[in-house]
């Protein structure tokens, strides 16, 4: 019978998975098949963080729509049949679909999952000035009032399933207290601001830290920039407010994070697109298999002024950014089999950028 997760010592070092037990590891996946986690479910799809919020190509996805038949070539994604315009020509690319041959998520490394959770803690002492103890102090209150919660898993778990869940616990404990330590302003708008300079700072913790796994990430550039779809043509640009080979240079940074994410077990498969319908004012990022996504959702609910607990989105910020790149970054939590609330079960995060800018 599982157990309750036991505290950690205010003075102990960020949280780590090397002395987890089998009872003391249980993570998220338990709360989302509970009714917590149905409402979480249900939250998700009333609050828009799927793909009807986003433009003209997601408003017509559907169950109606999908293709179960086809795969796209370029992709290696299901086909959706999102509709044709009136010249004839196809709305949107199929990027949301899931994959016609899943990748498997590689076990998770312990001394990456460490690193993110202690460049999340080096971030918010930098910009709040605090001693660590006393934040540690703040996130053992949070792991205290949801460990129950976590603590009622699925039974029998493997090793890897049981790493990941206590990663999923870590995030969600570290960040519902960052978050409260952080977001003390009710301006909605200041709030967003802090946010965003959180996750900037948890990003450039993890790319410039000589301690980090990502830390070789820096020195990429356009050349490690990666996505199935081809780049822009001149005529499919619009009056671009950057600097194009800068957005490449940070893409491709952004790209060697992701790289590592993955080999270390963080996240699966992933991949950039800059839509020809918007003229590359806009940016998608997909990454399946976001092992923290039961944590995000959780985040999410019911709190108006939260982080967001998404290392992708950290790294993302900061990799534009070391190129002088800003932009709006909007999160999705899809789940490509399906669009039905009742079985509506997100395992793809799905990161929009809009109003990119030369900072």
């Amino acid at each position: 019978m599982a157990t309750s997760v036991s505290p950690l010592p205010v003075s102990a070092s960020p949280p780590t998975l090397s002395a987890s037990t089998p009872n003391d590891i249980d993570g998220v996946a338990a709360v989302t098949r509970s009714s917590l986690g149905t409402s979480v479910r249900r939250a998700t799809v009333r609050s828009a963080q799927i793909a009807d919020k986003l433009d003209e190509k997601w408003e017509r996805f559907s169950d109606s729509l999908r293709d179960e038949s086809k795969c796209d070539a370029t992709t290696g994604r299901r086909m959706y049949d999102n509709g044709f315009r009136k010249d004839g020509s196809r709305v949107g690319n199929p990027v949301l679909g899931g994959l016609c041959q899943p990748e498997p998520l590689l076990p998770l490394r312990e001394e990456l999952a460490n690193v993110v959770l202690a460049s999340a803690e080096d971030a918010l002492t930098g910009i709040l000035g605090m001693g660590k103890d006393s934040i540690r102090q703040k996130v053992e209150s949070i792991d205290k009032l949801v460990g129950p919660s976590f603590a009622r898993a699925l039974e029998g778990p493997n090793e890897d399933e049981r790493k990941r869940n206590d990663y999923n616990r870590h995030i969600y404990s570290a960040m519902r207290a960052f978050g409260e330590l952080l977001l003390t302003n009710k301006d909605p708008k200041a709030a967003r601001l802090a946010a965003a300079n959180f996750e900037l700072r948890f990003g450039e913790q993890l790319l410039f830290d000589s301690a980090s796994p990502l830390v070789n990430s820096r020195l990429a550039n356009r050349q490690s920039f990666k996505s199935p779809f081809p780049p822009l043509s001149e005529d499919d640009k619009g009056d671009l407010a950057y600097d194009e080979g800068s957005l490449l240079d940070g893409l491709g940074t952004l790209s060697a994070a992701l790289d590592a994410l993955q080999a270390g077990g963080i996240i699966g498969h992933w991949e950039v697109s800059i839509p020809v319908d918007d003229f590359g004012e806009v940016i998608t990022i997909a990454v399946d298999d976001d092992i923290s996504l039961g944590a995000q959702q959780l985040l999410r609910e019911g709190r108006s002024l939260s982080l967001n607990g998404s290392v992708v989105t950290a790294l993302t910020r900061a990799s534009l950014k070391r190129f002088g790149i800003t932009a709006a970054v909007d999160a999705f939590f899809l789940d490509p089999s399906t669009t039905k609330q009742d079985i509506y079960n997100p395992t793809q995060l799905l990161l929009n950028l809009s109003n990119i800018r030369q900072a």
